[in-house]
C-alpha cells in the first residue's frame, strides 16, 4: 500500500521524541529506552549494537566515533551518527520497485556486478511516466523528513540519488564494461564528494530472502583502536532505511553478494542550498 505524505508524517515524524532531548541524551552517551522510540523502530546503529542484528532499543553513537565528526558546521546540531528506520516503504512497494528497476535497466551498461541509475530525468524517461518513478521521488521525500528529524535541525536538500542493483555474478552481454570491477571498498561519501553532508540508503529487498551475503557494515576509522568495533555489520530488509553522517565517522562498505540480487535506493543530502541538486522531475523540494 501506498504511503502519503500525511501518512507518514504521522507515523514516523510528528510521533517523535523530543528532539533537543534526544540530542542531549546522546551526547552525554545515555541510552534511550521508552514505550514511543520502541514502536517507531528507532534504532542508533552503534558500535555495542551487535555484528548481526539491529538492537530493539535505541543506542548512543560511539565516542570514539562522535570525537572525530567535525566536518559539520560548529553552530548547528546535526547529529554525527547513524540510524536504522523500518517499514520506510512497503513490502508491496519494494516489489513494484523491484520489477520497475530491471525493467528500467534494459540497455544500461553494467560494471561487474553492479548497474546503476541516477535519480534525475533521463532515468525518468525509462520509467516512461509510469507510478513507479512518482513512488521514487516519493521515498526521497520520506527518507529526508526521517534523516532530518532524527540526526538533524538543518533543512536538508537533494544531493543526488542512485537506484543500484548488484548481482552476485557479473552479467555476461554486451552491456558489461569492466567484469572485474569491485563494488564493495570501505569508503567515506564525503571523501567523495565533499559537500555531502548526510547519506541514506533505502533496501528495496532483503538479505536471506532475496540474496545472501551484501551486508553494510560500519568501520572505525581510527586505525588506533583496532580492537574496538572494528566493524558492525547491519542485514539489509526491504523497507528498511538506514542513514548516517557522510564523514569519516562512517566508513562504510556493501560486503559480496554471494547468491540472488540486491536492490537499493541510495540518497545523499546537503544542508547547503546553493549545492543541491535540481532535476525538472522533481516538482519542488516539498
Amino acid at each position: 500500500r501506498h504511503i502519503s505524505e500525511e501518512e507518514f508524517i504521522k507515523r514516523f515524524v510528528t510521533r517523535r521524541l523530543n528532539e533537543e532531548t534526544r540530542r542531549i541524551l546522546i551526547t552525554k552517551g545515555v541510552e534511550i529506552e521508552d514505550e514511543a522510540a520502541s514502536e517507531q523502530n528507532r534504532r542508533i546503529v552503534a558500535c555495542n549494537a551487535g555484528n548481526d542484528t539491529i538492537p530493539p532499543r535505541v543506542l548512543p553513537v560511539s565516542s570514539v566515533e562522535t570525537s572525530r565528526c567535525q566536518h559539520l558546521p560548529q553552530q548547528r546540531n546535526e547529529i554525527c551518527g547513524r540510524f536504522a528506520l523500518d517499514h520506510l516503504a512497503t513490502i508491496e512497494e519494494t516489489e513494484l520497485l523491484r520489477s520497475a528497476i530491471d525493467k528500467a535497466m534494459v540497455g544500461l551498461y553494467h560494471q561487474g556486478s553492479s548497474t546503476s541509475m541516477a535519480i534525475d530525468s533521463m532515468t525518468a524517461l525509462r520509467f516512461d511516466g509510469t507510478p513507479s518513478w512518482k513512488l521514487i521521488l516519493d521515498l526521497k521525500n520520506r527518507a529526508r523528513l526521517a534523516t532530518t528529524s532524527f540526526l538533524g535541525t538543518c533543512r536538508l536538500f537533494d544531493a543526488g540519488g542512485l537506484l543500484t542493483r548488484i548481482d552476485a555474478t557479473p552479467r555476461d552481454n554486451p552491456f558489461q564494461i569492466n567484469a572485474s570491477h569491485v563494488y564493495w571498498n570501505t569508503h567515506a561519501d564525503k571523501a567523495n564528494i565533499p559537500y555531502y553532508d548526510f547519506s541514506a540508503l533505502l533496501y528495496l529487498s532483503s538479505k536471506d530472502l532475496h540474496f545472501t551475503g551484501g551486508d553494510l557494515e560500519f568501520f572505525l576509522s581510527n586505525s588506533t583502536h583496532p580492537t574496538i568495533c572494528p566493524r558492525v555489520s547491519l542485514a539489509p530488509k526491504a523497507g528498511r532505511l538506514v542513514a548516517f553522517s557522510s564523514g569519516l565517522e562512517n566508513l562504510h562498505r556493501v560486503a559480496p553478494v554471494l547468491s540472488g540480487t540486491r536492490y537499493v535506493l541510495a540518497l545523499w543530502f546537503t544542508c547547503d542550498p546553493a549545492l543541491a541538486f535540481v532535476d525538472e522531475t522533481q516538482d519542488d523540494d516539498r
